[in-house]
């Protein structure tokens, strides 16, 4: 069964210094490294979703330069359709400020450029609706104008086909009509608190906020990541919590591409699985598969640069 997938979203050239620990306000520090990643939570969750063996189409916007130039180029030696990757004069390609301290953890400043002229109209397209139609899932974010991601969803939704949406970067005041057309949404933590407004300081009160949000916003699924704590998955259906832990603990040295890692091995596993008939007995063990893509990504430093391949996994995963 092919794993055909549709992203919608960002992409950025990552700018990355490596410190002892991340600036303060008003501090300066002195990075101990430099490097220069593509990037784009868009970008990210796409190139991990094809190199898992995924058949992905990319619909992004770019700047007409160098950055651009090399952006597609890299889509394209990740084996990633790019028929709907346009370019504009009028913004330069997105860039992404990101400092990465000792523990991994990390701090991102994100200029949108190019991806802030990406329009709903553009995704209602005659060509656009024909790839998603004929694609096994649909993925957006938020690192795009939000009218851009209602609109994929919505079309999504309009050709039965399954979508996600991952929360990220969050937004204040997202419309209703984002969760309506989405059949799975994807939030961490603080995204979980910020649209629920409920405290997310204990295990117990992730369960009541996820279970708030499935409910307020008539969601099918729920997933909340929890960092090295797992996931969080909530069917609509039932409202009843299941925690999927982390099977194998690693030593963390980047967390800067682990939840679009995360998300984009949940779309190829979701595509390899076909429509959304009674997928609800199937997430768990979908996001267990996700889990270990993630977990992959956090040994190893960089966003794209840290995705693994089909073959960094042991073939069972993919039985």
């Amino acid at each position: 069964m092919e794993a055909s997938v549709v992203v919608v979203g960002s992409s950025n050239r990552d700018l990355v210094a490596f410190c002892e620990s991340i600036p303060k306000k008003g501090e300066t520090v002195k990075a101990e490294g430099f490097s220069m990643f593509f990037g784009g939570k868009g970008a990210n969750q796409a190139v991990q979703t094809a190199r898992l063996g995924g058949k992905v189409f990319m619909v992004t916007k770019l700047g007409k330069d160098q950055i651009g130039q090399d952006t597609i180029r890299n889509f394209e030696e990740n084996e990633i359709y790019t028929k709907h990757v346009w370019t504009t004069p009028d913004a330069p390609s997105g860039t992404a400020l990101i400092s990465v301290d000792k523990a991994g953890e990390n701090s991102i400043v994100v200029i949108g450029g190019a991806n802030d002229c990406l329009k709903p109209n553009e995704i209602e397209s005659d060509d656009v609706r024909s790839t998603i139609k004929g694609a096994r899932v649909v993925l957006c974010q938020l690192e795009v104008p939000v009218s851009v991601s209602v609109a994929a969803l919505r079309v999504a939704h309009e050709c039965g086909t399954l979508s996600v949406l991952n929360t990220a970067p969050m937004r204040a005041g997202l419309p209703d009509d984002l969760f309506k057309y989405a059949d799975i949404v994807c939030a961490n933590e603080t995204e979980l608190e910020s649209i629920t407004s409920m405290p997310v300081s204990s295990l117990s009160d992730i369960e009541a906020a996820a279970q708030s949000l499935v409910k307020t916003k008539n969601l099918k699924h729920a997933i909340i990541t929890l960092g090295s704590k797992g996931c969080l998955y909530v069917s609509g259906s039932s409202a009843a919590c299941k925690h999927i832990e982390i099977e194998n603990k690693v030593k963390v040295v980047d967390t800067t591409g682990a939840g679009d890692s995360f998300i984009g091995g949940l779309a190829y596993f979701l595509a390899s699985q076909g429509s959304d008939q009674d997928i609800t007995d199937r997430m768990p063990e979908i996001i267990r598969k996700a889990n270990v893509v993630a977990g992959y990504s956090v040994q190893h430093q960089g966003a794209q640069a840290s995705l693994g391949h089909r073959k960094d996994f042991p073939k069972s995963l993919f039985e």
